[in-house]
């Protein structure tokens, strides 16, 4: 995350304890927080996505530890912390909002994108003591009232060439007021996600944005018209929704990115696909690291995997495969309460006696999360990636119906130690 424009500042004084501060941020995960760090250190061995999983960021809210919600815009937003009430403006513009708990122990609160939260994937640094997205505020009980503004509605609130005015209302006011207890502030147990052109919003389900309940995601497809390099890696364990990361052979890294302008900065589309043999269907994907950019090694990639899709007139052009690709429908199968009841419990199982399994980062906190999902779809795909498997199993059971895949996947943990061999025997890395 970084810090736009401090447009003006005026902090707690006097008896009043009059609070008044504008900022402009820029949330790169589309999330935006108000917290002390100390108060949230028992995440710091969590993954990064765990405010948007309820069961992890509920006690937080209850607490008084955390405001915490996300924005369907894009681009710096302003923001306007008040204790005091909204503007003639910003009432006449006002949309949806939300009501938060939050205790102040510390003498001050961040203000800040989700990225500075305490997780355990390296969150970004702290910043100094004197930036103004530190807020001085009194310890004690607070109701924060977050309402977003249609501030692009209002006439003269765009220049010419779409950036904000200086007369620009906030895109969101968030409010202080001082309560003895919480007894009469809500206390809901999810992050909201505030939409700006639908009706006001409504508690976040998980999505496979955040990569809470990993359905394929398919926001960033390709055009129909546009071609995608195609990388042959059997071994390359991509199911939608998750990461990969993977070494390639210096020379085939580069073919796969020798025409991308800007290397490092946008992502770039490849299909993953076990053999040329089965090149009908892939995996897409998006490169999240480059080979030889700042902080990357020679021929290491990220692959950020999306959706399964078709693939279309399939050309070798000089180095390197390219296509065009199509979403791939796959059946959904039907699946009832009771097959999931005995799934997670099946899992359960899995992760408490599987050395592989608990080897993995997070381990424990996944296997809680697993639990908590309901989608049929998601619930294959994070098996898919969390059981340990041969890579030709897993390419097989991506494109069977969800249903097919659940139970064939639960077979494979009702076996004991079958899972385990058969990767021991060399077919999967």
């Amino acid at each position: 995350m970084r810090m736009g424009v401090v447009w003006s500042v005026c902090l707690w004084s006097g008896a009043s304890h009059s609070l008044e501060r504008t900022l402009t941020l820029h949330g790169d995960t589309g999330a935006f927080a108000l917290f002390h760090p100390d108060d949230l250190a028992h995440h710091g061995s969590e993954p990064q996505r765990w405010p948007w999983l309820a069961f992890s960021v509920q006690p937080d809210l209850e607490a008084g530890r955390l405001v915490c919600f996300e924005s369907t815009l894009e681009g710096p937003l302003r923001f306007r912390v008040t204790q005091g009430g909204l503007t003639a403006r910003e009432k006449r513009w006002k949309h949806g909002a939300w009501t938060f708990r939050l205790e102040v122990t510390h003498g001050r609160v961040l203000l800040d994108g989700a990225e500075r939260l305490p997780h355990g994937e390296r969150p970004e640094p702290l910043p100094p003591d004197e930036d103004p997205r530190w807020l001085p505020i009194p310890n004690g009980r607070y109701r924060v009232t977050v309402q977003s503004v249609l501030w692009t509605k209002e006439p003269g609130a765009l220049t010419p060439d779409g950036a904000p005015s200086e007369r620009a209302l906030p895109a969101f006011v968030i409010r202080l007021e001082p309560v003895e207890d919480f007894g009469k502030v809500p206390a809901r147990g999810t992050m909201p996600r505030f939409g700006f052109t639908t009706a006001p919003p409504t508690a976040q389900v998980p999505s496979a944005a955040s990569g809470s309940r990993f359905d394929e995601w398919r926001a960033s497809m390709p055009t129909r018209a546009q071609r995608v390099a195609v990388l042959v890696e059997p071994e390359l364990p991509v199911v939608p929704a998750f990461d990969a990361t993977w070494t390639l052979a210096p020379d085939v890294a580069s073919a796969l990115l020798s025409d991308v302008p800007g290397k490092g900065i946008k992502p770039r589309y490849v299909v993953v696909v076990p053999s040329m043999t089965r090149a009908r269907v892939g995996v897409l994907a998006s490169v999240g690291t480059v080979p030889g950019a700042s902080g990357g090694e020679p021929g290491r990639v990220n692959f950020n995997a999306d959706a399964l899709v078709l693939l279309k007139d399939l050309q070798q052009v000089g180095t390197r495969l390219l296509a065009t690709v199509e979403p791939f429908e796959r059946p959904k199968g039907l699946v009832s309460s009771e097959e999931l009841t005995a799934l997670r419990a099946a899992f359960a199982g899995y992760a408490a006696g599987s050395p592989a399994y608990r080897r993995r980062p997070f381990s424990a906190f996944e296997a809680q999360a697993f639990r908590e999902m309901d989608s049929p779809e998601g619930m294959s795909h994070f098996l898919l990636h969390h059981v340990a498997m041969p890579s030709t199993t897993r390419w097989e059971l991506l494109l069977l119906p969800n249903a097919e895949r659940l139970r064939r996947v639960r077979a494979l943990l009702a076996t004991e130690g079958a899972v385990e061999r058969g990767v021991a025997r060399g077919a999967e890395p």
